[in-house]
Formats: structure tokens, C-alpha cells, sequence
């Protein structure tokens, strides 16, 4: 019998599965690019109408709003500004972590609980809590922190401007804290090298105790290490102060790099990084005998690799903006930021003491030395002579007000540089300056006494850590606020978004260990209780490191 052979016969276009498929994806594809290519234009018309940019130039232009939580703003543009959100995010995040995971386990352990009291406590707190979304948490604790105004020592006068523990205001919390002072960032590279020391010896002796079977205490010998190195280097830490220079030598490599470099840079490296991807792709698929038949999905997947990379190249090449960002951000970032954080003095006047003192001698206080310090200072960018700075301290006009009478004239892109009274001498704090400033115009202190004063505030700038109360002092009249220099101060915002999301978080741990406490084995508990373990032994040694 004739076995009949079918000559299989390719399905018209419109039938063909291959070519719908590749049909349908390519039409998304140019579809999305259509549809974007319609609507940012017209998106950058309408915030046109508005006085709104579009762009990448908020990244290093001035915003018009102050966060008070977290590092410092300064200087005070968008990109800051971001990392300043990012740094609060990660504060939230880690501490919100570490409390989260301490109180989730002491309540799940308190669910199982033969006490009555503890074991219904933990379920009702348990209960509660996870069973409210968290949204409605953060909208209770914001309403539970505007009590601070009722407890706000401006509304009764019971605490005045000074030095405490533990302060409420309407601006937030400030507590007593160990702050990182002047010579920390020299003192953290002494603290690196000692983890790290402490890390390989940490190694060698936990290799010599598993081979050899003597006791050599790798944790204790890595922490001896690390303290030595911690103690040296509180004394000799200004030895690393070279790093500053290191930093502000690659701020001015990066500032000398045009624009049109980076573009072309990192246009190369979309194209170099679409390029490998493909190329890793195919020696995936290569085998001994040569490379494998490709699929359609393969050749689809190469192909919107090759389009990917050639879309970021040519966004690279056409938008200047992030480019030109990128470069200031990271100039901001070595020169502005990392640089002075290894010479303290950096963003200080450093006024001599003995001119302060002829200066408070002569009728003046710390704020009108710190005016007439900024206008010096702003002198070259402001383009003001002498007798432009005399004629403005006599009418007692500040630098704010020049820069914005003559920042369109001049066309002006930076800003002023500011000094508050603080910052005439390293170490001093707003606080205190306030505090100085007031027992001058009390008569309460000398100028040689002012002098002394400010000479131990000077001397003690330079330690890499200091013990610092929250200070509240009064920037005005009937007016009282948390010196962000002194303690750690918590706004009010970040307080109630942290304990929601520390609490909400911790009640799903609870049941986390609370199931996991009972997963463990009830042999295991009898076998700790024969050798003669109570149930907190049992529960510290035997179940919870499981």
C-alpha cells in the first residue's frame, strides 16, 4: 500500500502565528513610542502655562521648600534634596527594623504565655493592629503627636530656652544624643581598617580553633582589634585629613568634563551593554556541536535588546539635562558634601577669637558679626565694594535681599553663601550662639569671658564624638525651636510615620514567631526539660535560634 506524503504547506500571513506575534509586540512597541511622542510635548506645553519646568534642571536648581529631618540641605537643590528623602527613607527603614523585630518577638513570645493577662494583651495587640491598614495608622499617629502643641512650652511658659533630656514641641522631639562632631569622618576611615583587620583575624583563628580544636576567640580577638584601632585613632585621627583634598581633586576633575563627554560616554555604554547582553545570550545557547536553532521569542529578545540600547544612546545624546545633572550632583557630592566633612572648618568663617572679642567690645553681637561675615563673604559674587558693605550694614540690609535685587541684573545661577552666628566658630551651636548673644545684650558676659568661651567651644570641634542635651532656644521673640545641631531632633512627621510602620510591621512578626515557636518539635522541649532547663532556657538556647 502507498503511504501518501504531505508537502506541509506555510499558512497565509494573516493566519501565520510567528508573524502575528511579531505583528502584535512591534505594534505595541511603535504605538507606546507614538503615544509618548504626542503626550510629553503636550505635557511640557501645559506646565509651560504654569510656570513649570520639565526636565532635569530641578536637580541642581534651588527648591522652594525645607526638610528639617535627616542629613543637612546644603547645598540646598533638588538633588539634595532626594538624598535627603533617600536618607530618611533608610533611617525609617533600619531602625524601623531592628524595633519592628525586638517588639515582634517579645509579643509573639507573650501569645503563648501561661499568664492570662500577657497572653491576651499580646492576642489583643496582635489582633488590632494588623487588622487596620496601615494608612489609617500613620492618619492616628499624626493626630496623636498635634498633642505636642498642648505640651509645647510656648503655650504655658513652663520651660524656658535651654538644655534637656527629653523635650516636646510643637516642632517636634529632641532628646539627648552622641553626635558625630568634627573629626568623625577621619576617625570612621581608623574604625574601617580596624573592622577590617578584625574581620581576616576573625578567619585565621576560627580556621586555627576548627583544625587544631583550641579555644582562640575569634570574636573576642576581632573586637580587641577593633577597639585598638578605635582608641588610636580618637587621638590621631586628623592624620586622614588629606582625604578632604583627595575629594576636592576629583570635585574639579568632574567639573572639567564637558557635558557633551558624559553624553557620548554613556551613549557608548548603553550600546556596550546592549551588545554583551545579546552576545551572553547567544553563548547560552551554544553547544559543542555549534549554535543552537534559535526560537522567534530568541530572535525577539535580541532584537528589543539591540532597540533598548540604541533608544537609551540616542535619549543620551538628545537630552543634555541629565547628563549635565549627573556631572553636578557628583561635583556637589566630592566637593561641596564629602570634601568639608574631612576639614570641619571648611564651611566655618573661622573668625580669630580676638576679633570677635574687639568686635563685642565695640557694641556688637554675634548675629551683627555674622551679617556683616556673610556680606564679605558674597562680596566677589555679589560684586560689592566696601563701601556697598558699610552702606548695607548701616541700613541693615541683608544678603537675601541684595542677591534678589541684583541676581537678574548680574545673571546670577548660584546663590549666596550663608552664615548664621553659629558658624563664625567651629563647634559653636545655634543654641548656644543664641544663648551668647542674649547674656551680651544682658551684660552677663565679658568679651575676654566671650573669648574663653569661645576658645573651649573651639578646642573641643575637633573630637571625632560628643555627648549633646536637645537644646531649645528662641531665634525670636515668644518663639521657641529645637536646635538642629544639638541632640537629634524628631519632627513630628517622621515620628508618626516610624512608630506606624514600626508597630504595624512588628504585629505581623508576632505571628511569625509565635508559629514558628510552635513548629518546633515537642520533643525537643521535653528532651531541654529532662536535662534540667526551664522553659526560659529552653525557649533561649533550644527554640528561638531555630
Amino acid at each position: 500500500m502507498a503511504v501518501i506524503v504531505r508537502k506541509q504547506e506555510r499558512p497565509p500571513f494573516w493566519r501565520n502565528a510567528t508573524i502575528l506575534k511579531w505583528a502584535a509586540q512591534l505594534s505595541f512597541l511603535f504605538g507606546f513610542i507614538a503615544v509618548a511622542a504626542v503626550v510629553i510635548p503636550q505635557v511640557q506645553d501645559n506646565l509651560s502655562g504654569q510656570n513649570l519646568t520639565f526636565g532635569w534642571d530641578w536637580l541642581r536648581g534651588r527648591l522652594g521648600f525645607l526638610i528639617r529631618e535627616g542629613i543637612d540641605l546644603d547645598p540646598p537643590t533638588g538633588a539634595r534634596t532626594v538624598l535627603v528623602g533617600a536618607v530618611n527613607t533608610l533611617r525609617v527603614t533600619i531602625s524601623g527594623v531592628i524595633a519592628a523585630t525586638l517588639i515582634g518577638t517579645i509579643i509573639g513570645i507573650g501569645r503563648l504565655s501561661s499568664n492570662w493577662l500577657v497572653n491576651k494583651l499580646a492576642s489583643l495587640y496582635i489582633e488590632t493592629i494588623r487588622n487596620i491598614p496601615l494608612l489609617l495608622w500613620m492618619f492616628f499617629w499624626i493626630a496623636v503627636v498635634a498633642f505636642f502643641n498642648i505640651i509645647d512650652p510656648t503655650v504655658d511658659g513652663g520651660v524656658e530656652a535651654g538644655k534637656y533630656f527629653l523635650t516636646f514641641t510643637r516642632k517636634g522631639i529632641g532628646a539627648a544624643w552622641i553626635q558625630p562632631w568634627g573629626g568623625f569622618y577621619q576617625w570612621a576611615i581608623w574604625l574601617i581598617i580596624g573592622a577590617v583587620g578584625g574581620y581576616f583575624l576573625h578567619k585565621r583563628q576560627f580556621r586555627i580553633k576548627e583544625s587544631t580544636g583550641q579555644e582562640t576567640y575569634p570574636n573576642l580577638s576581632a573586637f580587641g582589634v577593633l577597639l585598638v584601632f578605635a582608641i588610636i585613632g580618637w587621638f590621631a585621627h586628623p592624620v586622614f585629613s588629606f582625604v578632604g583634598h583627595i575629594a576636592e581633586f576629583i570635585a574639579n576633575v568632574i567639573g572639567a568634563i564637558p557635558t557633551i563627554g558624559l553624553q557620548f560616554a554613556l551613549a557608548a555604554l548603553a550600546i556596550y551593554l546592549g551588545y554583551w547582553w545579546i552576545n551572553r545570550f547567544l553563548d547560552e545557547r551554544r553547544t559543542p556541536a555549534g549554535l543552537a536553532k534559535l526560537t522567534d521569542d530568541d530572535w525577539f529578545r535580541m532584537i528589543t535588546a539591540a532597540l533598548v540600547a540604541l533608544l537609551f544612546a540616542g535619549f543620551f545624546l538628545i537630552f543634555s539635562g541629565l547628563a549635565k545633572g549627573a556631572l553636578d550632583v557628583s561635583e556637589d557630592f566630592f566637593g561641596r558634601w564629602l570634601a568639608p566633612k574631612f576639614d570641619s572648618t571648611r564651611n566655618v568663617v573661622d573668625l580669630p577669637i580676638g576679633e570677635i572679642e574687639a568686635q563685642v567690645a565695640s557694641g556688637l553681637l554675634l548675629e551683627d558679626i555674622a551679617l556683616e561675615q556673610e556680606l564679605i563673604v558674597n562680596a566677589d559674587l555679589l560684586q560689592l565694594s566696601q563701601g556697598d558693605i558699610d552702606a548695607a550694614l548701616a541700613s541693615g540690609l541683608s544678603v537675601v535681599r541684595i542677591y534678589e535685587d541684583k541676581k537678574d541684573t548680574l545673571g546670577l545661577d548660584e546663590r549666596p553663601v550663608f552664615v548664621p552666628p553659629h558658624k563664625l566658630v567651629e563647634g559653636l551651636t545655634a543654641g548656644v550662639a543664641v544663648e551668647l548673644d542674649s547674656a551680651i545684650e544682658d551684660g552677663l558676659i565679658t568679651p575676654a569671658e566671650l573669648g574663653d568661651e569661645l576658645e573651649k567651644i573651639k578646642d573641643r570641634a575637633s573630637s571625632p564624638l560628643r555627648w549633646s542635651k536637645a537644646e531649645v532656644f528662641s531665634p525670636r521673640e515668644n518663639f521657641l525651636d529645637l536646635s538642629p545641631t544639638s541632640g537629634i531632633v524628631i519632627t513630628r512627621g517622621f515620628f508618626a510615620v516610624w512608630i506606624a510602620v514600626t508597630l504595624y510591621t512588628a504585629s505581623f512578626i508576632a505571628e511569625i514567631v509565635r508559629a514558628g515557636i510552635l513548629a518546633v518539635s515537642k520533643g525537643q522541649n521535653e528532651a531541654a526539660s529532662s536535662l534540667g532547663l526551664s522553659r526560659s532556657q529552653a525557649l533561649r538556647f533550644i527554640v528561638l535560634p531555630q
